[in-house]
């Protein structure tokens, strides 16, 4: 998940794109063109992808409006959409943070099961507060695309470790390597440890120019075969 945050796995699928994206709202689903209209109908400008195919767009509108069937009943769904080229799929919720937090694993977890042996299947899942004002959604955005490039780098760079399965971080706040290791306790921790020097390393290289307070971010190792 982007946790306030982001959330990448270790498994990507390439397609080609043309300039339309979907959204869910409370409503009906929409195939638009630079436009996101939400729930209150507000236009927020953006320019997000989705494959061309008309059945392939056809069959993303399907799954996400049983994503969204699935999940109204239980949570306080606004908008449910695909975003490309980052292949994510975006649940925003309406309420407060605090909110959020309590209802985002479980969200996050359903649409996994609803997404299994489909087109979507490969696709990130991102659970996000709700906001209707443009500026803060632009802020948003900034902060879902940094961690985007984070984690990106780092599981291109990490590709040496067949252990690491999963990056979880926080806005300047963290990064958690998620790592599946098995062995003795000894090596375990060896393991962990090397994993975690390269990464501080790495985002002391250029690589990581581009990202404000880099240097702010606490860096962890959490091995979850334990």
């Amino acid at each position: 998940m982007l946790k306030g945050g982001g959330r990448i796995k270790n498994e990507k699928k390439h397609h080609h794109f043309n300039r339309n994206f979907f959204v869910v709202g409370l409503g009906s689903t929409f195939l638009f063109n630079q436009t996101i209209i939400s729930s209150t109908n507000e236009e927020v400008k953006d320019s997000e992808l989705i494959p061309s195919s008309d059945e392939t767009n056809k069959e993303i509108s399907r799954i996400l409006q049983k994503i969204k069937a699935e999940l109204q009943p239980n949570y306080n769904i606004a908008v449910i959409k695909t975003k490309y080229p980052s292949n994510t799929i975006v649940v925003e919720v309406k309420g407060s943070q605090k909110y959020l937090t309590s209802v985002e694993k479980d969200i996050e977890n359903s649409v996994k099961k609803l997404i299994e042996g489909t087109i979507l299947n490969e696709h990130l899942i991102s659970v996000t507060k709700y906001v209707s004002s443009f500026k803060e959604r632009e802020r948003l955005n900034e902060i879902h695309s940094e961690l985007l490039a984070i984690t990106e780098t780092l599981l291109k760079e990490l590709q040496v470790f067949d252990e690491v399965i999963d990056i979880k971080s926080q806005y300047q706040k963290s990064i958690t390597i998620e790592t599946k290791i098995k062995g003795t306790d000894q090596y375990v921790q060896s393991k962990m440890k090397e994993i975690e020097k390269e990464v501080k390393e790495l985002l002391n290289t250029q690589k990581f120019n581009s990202i404000s307070k880099i240097q702010g971010y606490d860096v962890s190792v959490k091995n979850v075969d334990n």
